[in-house]
């Protein structure tokens, strides 16, 4: 069986920022890229979740309905950025009084652009 090495740290990072407490969410597309890449099937797929830190590996497979949820995850968040485009194709944005700023001080402490709100 095929593996794949998904970093503990990556997945905590990424449910910290977006609120995320399913793995799957974000392991499924290394799933999906062997599928694709190599005509795997994803249920063929092992997947190891590794904390370097601890010395110790989850492993786990996924399923296609869980391929489904991603790619319709994946699908939604393309739309929600696009959504703040003028032109798509040319990938330019909306005038910048149209985003909303951020008033929670925890998020914004964590957030890579505070310069754009000051």
């Amino acid at each position: 069986m095929p593996q794949i090495i998904v970093s503990a740290g990556h997945k905590r990072q990424l449910r910290q920022t977006a609120g995320i407490v399913a793995i799957t969410l974000f392991s499924n597309p290394y799933a999906m890229y062997a599928m694709y890449k190599w005509g795997i099937d994803p249920e063929k797929v092992k997947l190891i979740e590794y904390n370097l830190l601890a010395n110790q590996g989850v492993e786990f497979t996924v399923g296609a309905s869980e391929i489904e949820n991603t790619r319709t995850y994946i699908a939604g968040s393309i739309a929600d950025m696009q959504s703040l485009l003028v032109d798509v194709g040319e990938n330019i944005p909306k005038d910048e009084e149209t985003f909303l700023k951020v008033e929670d001080d925890r998020i914004r402490s964590c957030c890579n652009f505070q310069k754009v709100c000051e």
